[in-house]
């Protein structure tokens, strides 16, 4: 990205910021249009390229903002998780859910870069994001009581199957999830919330005591 886009005043890199996440969450990648970004920012698209080269490296930088404003978001609840691994699993969902409710276009943008992949940019996409399954289970297992499962189990081998179950589940919805609008997913959630306890009360009739 040019740095003179770093230069602008912070009014007009929030409205190209805004005209660009408004384009891409509502139209994807392949379908949104530079002229409809410029004509909303109130820029020419000679200085939009200026600023960021071309509409790929656009529409990276706006996911990366997107990502790391979730990232921010998270931080900023502090809200005690619960020591109880499914216990905690549920309050991380209903975080995700209240951060993606209070920013819907940053969500939407997310949602439509890895539900919708672009063919031309899935490998890219998937290489360069690969860091947001580890950072997905920050704090995962911090402060777990163990003591909770059966003396017979070994705790660490039963969460990694717990997350194994998840990522199959998460994996095994996301043809639904590619029929579906980001508003449509927000309310899918609750249906899915319900799904998963009730495995989370199986595996707590397998792992605990």
């Amino acid at each position: 990205m040019s740095q003179t886009f770093d230069k602008l005043t912070e009014e007009k890199k929030n409205n190209i910021i805004h005209a660009c996440i408004s384009e891409f969450a509502s139209h994807g990648y392949l379908n949104a249009s530079t002229n409809s970004i410029v004509k909303k920012a109130g820029i020419s698209k000679g200085a939009l390229f200026n600023y960021f080269g071309n509409k790929k490296k656009l529409y990276f930088y706006m996911v990366d903002m997107a990502i790391n404003r979730f990232i921010e978001l998270g931080k900023q609840d502090t809200t005690p998780l619960s020591s109880d691994l499914f216990e905690r699993l549920k309050e991380r969902g209903l975080k995700k859910l209240k951060m993606a409710t209070r920013e819907p276009l940053l969500y939407a943008m997310i949602y439509n870069t890895f539900v919708n992949l672009p063919d031309n940019l899935k490998n890219e996409i998937t290489s360069k994001y690969a860091w947001m399954h580890e950072r997905s289970n920050d704090n995962l297992l911090e402060d777990l009581d163990v003591s909770l499962f059966r003396e017979s189990i070994n705790p660490e081998k039963a969460i990694e199957i717990v997350q194994l179950f998840l990522e199959g589940y998460f994996q095994k919805k996301m043809s639904t999830f590619k029929n579906m609008t980001p508003e449509e997913s927000l309310l899918y959630y609750d249906q899915m919330n319900e799904e998963c306890n009730a495995y989370f009360e199986e595996f707590k009739i397998m792992f605990y005591k």
